[in-house]
């Protein structure tokens, strides 16, 4: 009948819902459990790494997953990172308070070694500046040169605090020898070698009384060969010098010159030349024990000027070329400066070489010598 379809019917949407309802717990159920076996796991794990990665190595040992599948042994292997990393890191920890010490001790060391540097620096350079003292006192005094020629300038710069460039003057009665030498060398070898010279050079011309320019040549290349045995085949030492002398005779007007490897440059108004020394050093093993030198005689005119230069000048590397200054640059130059103050010539010559070493280091000790005897002539 039709009440018992409807019946019927009401019975099966009953079971309907129970069964639905049914399934639903069960989804609810199994949801449950599978939050407890892989939600849980996994949010702890987060958490872990997130602390792990602020450097909280405890994180780890608060996990509680002991399942056995995927899961669990993610689990077991970051607990074991994280005790690993958290060794290494005590490990890294320990290196660097280590290596701290080093460097402190390190440091303390550097230190006291940089402190015994500066002393003993302080102390050689003391003793150096005190050479230098030692050296200028070699120079002859400037006041009686200049009196005796009052146009005239003595430009002596060392590379060093101390060099092996020097210059003399000595005075007779109507007379002056004005020597310059280069010796080997500069900085404290050269200014060594420049005592040796300084008393072999006085020697002869203060106790011996040579004023002749070759003579004085000849007997400081026998000296300096005999003082340093390099007269002898067996010695270890080669060491020498190059020089120029002149001696102006003031009463008869002339200028005789002698060069050992140096020259003697002269202008005019017609023009300016230069005298070579003779192509032979003085005092190293080669040179001839009996070597001889040449006077030149130079009978002194008005307007003339004469200079003597040590190789310093001459060979210091500059310019957009880098290339030597040189004996024609030189001599242009000499030719630009006639007539002008000797004062003046002096700074154009100091000028033109720094503009031409520019950047580059000065190679050697530089001296220029300038003078003119046209005072001389006043009278004529």
């Amino acid at each position: 009948s039709d009440a018992q379809i409807k019946q019927e019917i009401r019975r099966m949407m009953a079971r309907a819902m129970l069964t639905a309802l049914a399934f639903i717990a069960a989804a609810f159920a199994l949801s449950a459990m599978l939050s407890a076996t892989v939600s849980r796991p996994l949010i702890e794990l987060t958490r872990a790494a997130k602390s792990l990665s602020r450097g909280d190595f405890a994180a780890s040992t608060l996990l509680r997953i002991a399942s056995q599948d995927e899961i669990g042994v993610l689990a077991s292997s970051f607990i074991e990172m994280s005790r690993d990393l958290k060794a290494s890191y005590e490990q890294l920890e320990e290196y660097s308070r280590t290596l701290e010490q080093k460097v402190e001790e390190r440091t303390r060391e550097l230190h006291q070694s940089l402190r015994h540097v500066e002393a003993a620096n302080h102390k050689i350079m003391e003793s150096i500046r005190y050479a230098t003292l030692i050296q200028h006192a070699l120079l002859p005094e400037m006041a009686a040169l200049k009196a005796r020629l009052p146009h005239s300038f003595f430009l002596w710069l060392p590379r060093d605090v101390v060099g092996g460039d020097v210059y003399f003057a000595e005075f007779y009665e109507d007379s002056l020898m004005l020597p310059l030498m280069d010796c080997t060398g500069h900085g404290v070898p050269g200014a060594f070698m420049t005592m040796i010279a300084s008393s072999a050079l006085s020697r002869i011309v203060k106790d011996e009384r040579c004023c002749d320019p070759a003579e004085t040549l000849r007997r400081l290349n026998q000296i300096v060969k005999s003082v340093q045995h390099q007269d002898q085949t067996t010695t270890l030492s080669d060491n020498g010098l190059d020089a120029a002398i002149c001696t102006i005779n003031f009463t008869q007007k002339t200028l005789t010159f002698a060069g050992a490897r140096l020259s003697l440059f002269v202008t005019q108004p017609d023009g300016a030349h230069h005298l070579k020394g003779d192509r032979q050093s003085i005092g190293y093993k080669r040179s001839p024990v009996d070597a001889a030198f040449t006077n030149h005689a130079i009978a002194v005119e008005r307007g003339m000027t004469f200079y003597l230069v040590t190789d310093g000048y001459i060979d210091q590397i500059g310019g957009a070329a880098v290339s030597r200054f040189g004996t024609q640059r030189f001599e242009s130059l000499l030719l630009d400066l006639r007539g002008m103050p000797i004062d003046e010539q002096q700074e154009r010559l100091l000028a033109a070489l720094r503009d031409h070493q520019g950047a580059y280091e000065r190679l050697d000790d530089v001296t220029l010598i300038g003078f003119h005897l046209n005072h001389l002539f006043v009278e004529e």
